[in-house]
């Protein structure tokens, strides 16, 4: 079974990329074999990534080939892009496909003390959770 954790939230400073790297760093001090994407339009922002993936080139084949290299993905979705993932994820039903490819699919959307945060929240509840429980898919959001 692979694992797949998606960061995102579109609230700029919510703690995105620290979080990806504590993850990170946490597999690879139990030496636990990983990979973490970056999706943004700045191939910079994907410093310490293993890949970037820009936004105008996301496609299926290429998300799953990414997918395949490794039993644990980390991959962070960048400020600004938090809908149009929901919308590529709702578009191909990668909800089906994940499960399919025996991929299970955490969503962990950190929050901060700031309101405006707080509406990525409800975007990731609305767009992950359909069917979560009987396709292996969990939503987290921490503040």
């Amino acid at each position: 079974m692979k694992k797949l954790i998606l960061i995102q939230n579109d609230y700029s400073g919510a703690g995105k990329t620290t979080l990806s790297r504590c993850i990170t760093r946490y597999l690879k001090q139990h030496k636990a074999h990983h990979q973490t994407l970056v999706l943004s339009e700045n191939e910079a922002d994907a410093e310490g990534a293993q890949a970037w993936i820009d936004p105008s080139s996301l496609s299926m084949r290429d998300l799953v080939g990414h997918l395949d290299m490794a039993p644990i993905t980390i991959l962070e979705v960048s400020s600004g892009l938090g809908d149009l993932f929901c919308k590529f994820y709702a578009g191909h039903e990668l909800q089906e496909l994940l499960h399919e490819l025996g991929v299970e699919m955490t969503v962990v959307v950190p929050v901060t003390s700031e309101t405006d945060s707080h509406e990525s929240v409800i975007q990731a509840a609305e767009t992950f959770s359909d069917k979560s429980e009987e396709l292996g898919t969990e939503v987290v959001s921490f503040l």
